[in-house]
């Protein structure tokens, strides 16, 4: 991986460290608007440039780089399907397309909880990649791009390793 991306995502680690530890949300839409918030939703800051969009991709970890990180093959296997991002709102719009599937049993759908679960009893279940989320378990995975390199390696890989083949991992 290029030295300068490798310094820019330990930035954006270091960064989304700071907006943890005082509660702080930072969020940015197509319009390049971007707003920092605490927890009422109430507006700190906003910072509106139209040369800034929010999916410049250049800025999240690559997909080669996460899918390197798993095995070609698996020891276990389950119907757990993890969707990994911090994102709520990213969960939301990927639940609702799953949603659309007429093999779904049932969608629990609550702020701090979406679950899937089809007719085949697999179970597709949003995992924010916090300490508390490693006990989780799953076969399949949706990774966010826009995690950090520490919830990769040091939570979203423990909760995957002997679990998920490399085949099995979608990153949006």
């Amino acid at each position: 991986m290029d030295k300068n991306l490798m310094k820019f995502l330990e930035f954006r680690t270091e960064l989304i460290e700071l907006l943890d530890k005082y509660s702080y949300i930072m969020d940015a839409n197509e319009c390049g608007e971007i707003s920092i918030s605490n927890n009422d939703n109430s507006i700190l800051y906003s910072l509106v440039n139209e040369e800034l969009t929010a999916f410049d991709l250049d800025n999240y970890i690559s997909t080669d780089y996460i899918l390197e990180n798993f095995s070609e093959d698996c020891k276990f296997n389950n119907k757990d399907v993890g969707v990994f991002t911090n994102s709520y709102w990213k969960a939301i719009m990927l639940f609702n397309e799953l949603s659309n599937n007429p093999e779904v049993k049932s969608y629990k759908k609550s702020k701090t909880n979406l679950e899937i679960i089809m007719n085949d009893s697999t179970r597709y279940e949003w995992i924010t990649p916090k300490e508390q989320s490693k006990g989780n378990r799953c076969s399949y995975a949706y990774i966010d791009r826009d995690i950090t390199l520490n919830e990769l390696h040091y939570i979203i890989l423990p909760i995957c390793v002997l679990y998920t083949k490399r085949e099995n991992v979608k990153i949006f």
